[in-house]
């Protein structure tokens, strides 16, 4: 696409133009004038046809030719949960460059990203990518009982106790307009913040509906499922019972508990909690020997050999004296997550640049990101909420 050729008919059109509306509303125009101006409106005219046949040409050559799929690895960033980061000795997820130049702003774009926040690197997790509107998971929550069986004997035939999930993703997207004069003035290096900042805009709300969803016109999120074991603490930590606890009543149902989620707030409190030998400074969490490779927040230590995952959507303010937050222990492999991936590339979020013609009244360029995600537990006895934690 030839950029330089479409902004010069741009530029000569909008000079023609405003030359016509100075003949026009010149004082006293003499017909040379008016003349003068039907002369100009066909010039312009004829600048505005080519100019379209270029943009017409430009929008088929980016419909055959997507952009690659970029790899966004972002989290829901603050301070404070920075902070726990760095003194967890955490790599934290930084978002890489969208790489939205000059030639990409003056096209349409459509752009498929992934969504790698903390849900896609839970140990376990079952990751659905899917095109269909919904999908439906049948889970056994209730393994068959097997006897001893004579030689030449009959087993008896035994029915599953299954149930059947709907997984039907919601739509996340949000929509940023920007002056066409901004786009214009910026250096190629600082429009990637666009494409960045919408992108992030839909992962941090992904992260938080799988949190704190309530269910109603949205996903249910882990701390709202409904069926889930539960605990009220009520108090500040001063031992790790309440965690023990959890992960006994996951296991009792036949899942295996791998994943503790929590805020910021109570994984510093958990990592100043030390070691019962006397004197000792050592902290109780260990290195996470089960998953020493992955890449998301909180899968460097764990405890009771249950990672930990940290996220500031976890609430740090409901509770027992208005400061108390959440730990959610639960079995990964039953937390089923289901995407809807656009018609195009092989991410689960879509970028899209606007046409030139939506915004051709106001003169600005638009850009989306949507996404669109559900989740469910198979068996929502694989997860034991704790509330009433007091991070005060």
């Amino acid at each position: 696409m030839d950029t330089t050729k479409m902004e010069t008919l741009r530029t000569k059109g909008l000079a023609l133009r405003s030359d016509i509306r100075k003949l026009i509303t010149k004082p006293n125009a003499s017909q040379r004038d008016l003349d003068r101006v039907a002369e100009l409106s066909e010039d312009a005219d004829a600048l505005e046809s080519a100019y379209r046949a270029e943009l017409e040409t430009a929008l088929r050559a980016a419909k055959s030719s997507a952009l690659p799929s970029i790899a966004m690895n972002t989290h829901n960033t603050t301070e404070k949960a920075e902070a726990v980061r760095n003194a967890f000795g955490l790599r934290a997820i930084t978002p890489s460059s969208s790489g939205f130049g000059r030639a990409e702003w003056s096209q349409s774009i459509v752009s498929s990203l992934d969504l790698p926040t903390f849900l896609t690197d839970l140990r376990g997790v079952v990751r659905h990518d899917i095109t269909e509107p919904e999908l439906k998971v049948a889970v056994i929550t209730a393994d068959n009982t097997a006897a001893v069986v004579a030689a030449g004997g009959s087993a008896t035939i035994a029915t599953p106790t299954t149930v059947l999930k709907t997984l039907s993703p919601y739509r996340v997207a949000t929509i940023v307009e920007i002056a066409r004069e901004v786009v214009e003035a910026m250096p190629d290096t600082a429009l990637t913040s666009f494409g960045d900042s919408v992108v992030k805009s839909v992962q941090r709300k992904v992260e938080d509906l799988a949190i704190n969803g309530s269910g109603s016109s949205q996903p249910t999120g882990i701390l709202n499922t409904s069926g889930a074991w539960g605990i009220a603490l009520g108090t500040a930590m001063t031992n790790l019972d309440f965690i023990a606890e959890a992960a006994y009543k996951v296991n009792s149902t036949g899942a295996k508990a791998n994943t503790l989620l929590t805020s910021p707030k109570v994984a510093m409190k958990l990592l100043q909690l030390k070691s019962a030998t006397s004197g000792s400074n050592l902290p109780l969490l260990a290195a996470n020997a089960a998953n020493p490779a992955a890449t998301g927040i909180g899968t460097g230590e764990t405890l009771f050999g249950l990672d930990i995952v940290i996220s500031d959507s976890v609430p740090e303010n409901g509770g027992a004296g208005g400061s108390a937050s959440y730990v959610a222990v639960f079995d990964a492999t039953q937390l089923h997550l289901a995407f809807q991936r656009p018609s195009t590339g092989t991410g689960v979020v879509e970028l899209v640049r606007s046409s030139e013609g939506n915004f051709f009244v106001t003169d600005t360029v638009g850009l989306r990101a949507t996404a669109r995600m559900d989740l469910t537990f198979a068996n929502p006895l694989a997860l034991c909420i704790v509330s009433g934690i007091s991070v005060a």
